[in-house]
């Protein structure tokens, strides 16, 4: 009997172990904002982040290639391409931010960036000609979202940056960001952080922890016939 009590005890714990790792952590995405002209960080949580690379002269793009990997491109609400017209932060007067970069315009209401697959963290600034205010919305890989949050106080001389990045424990790499600002408007400061996303170790769940207990008792148990 006692060596019946023990193998289904054992059982037991195998088959809470076997949940207990088989169960995933609740996935999430987490948004940032900061400040116009403040520097937007360089890391996120355990996320670094490298900027984009700043390329000289005024065009017409529907896409940016990452610094690291990959492409960053730039769709239209119907999911079709859409061009942005390029140009650097000192040649326009109304977009005020730290730092000389990269920043992407468009009388467009709506832009989804779409990024690289192994995107974990991203970070830029929106600006615009007029005072405005719109929406932002992010969704990861494994249908993780940030759901559409509304922003202001944008406008002459006024940028403020967003950070979107996936917490350490959940590692959903983010499918795509959408902004929707009002009037002639831009994003722009790119930074970036793609690879392998490094999970925390997740700590014992209860039901572990209960598998344990149970064998404990019948060890005590045991114990306790053979005195």
């Amino acid at each position: 009997m006692i060596m019946t009590k023990t193998r289904l005890a054992m059982m037991s714990l195998i088959m809470l172990t076997a949940i207990g790792i088989s169960t995933p952590s609740s996935a999430s995405l987490i948004l940032d904002i900061y400040n116009s002209g403040e520097a937007n960080p360089t890391t996120i949580d355990d996320h670094t982040l490298i900027a984009f690379d700043r390329v000289e002269g005024l065009a017409s793009v529907d896409s940016v290639a990452s610094p690291i990997s990959g492409e960053v491109l730039f769709q239209r609400k119907n999911g079709t391409a859409l061009n942005l017209d390029r140009s650097t932060a000192v040649n326009t007067d109304w977009w005020a931010s730290a730092g000389d970069y990269n920043i992407f315009t468009t009388s467009e209401h709506w832009i989804t960036l779409l990024l690289p697959a192994n995107t974990y963290a991203f970070t830029f600034n929106v600006g615009a000609n007029r005072r405005s205010s719109g929406w932002l919305q992010a969704e990861a890989y494994d249908g993780s979202v940030i759901d559409k949050t509304t922003f202001s106080g944008f406008g002459n001389s006024s940028a403020p940056g967003f950070g979107v990045y996936s917490d350490s424990s959940s590692c959903s790499a983010i499918k795509s960001i959408t902004v929707d600002p009002t009037f002639i408007w831009g994003v722009g400061n790119f930074a970036i952080s793609q690879g392998d996303c490094a999970t925390s170790v997740p700590e014992p769940s209860g039901l572990i922890l209960f598998g344990i207990g149970i064998l404990g008792l019948v060890y005590i148990s045991r114990r306790r016939s053979v005195i």
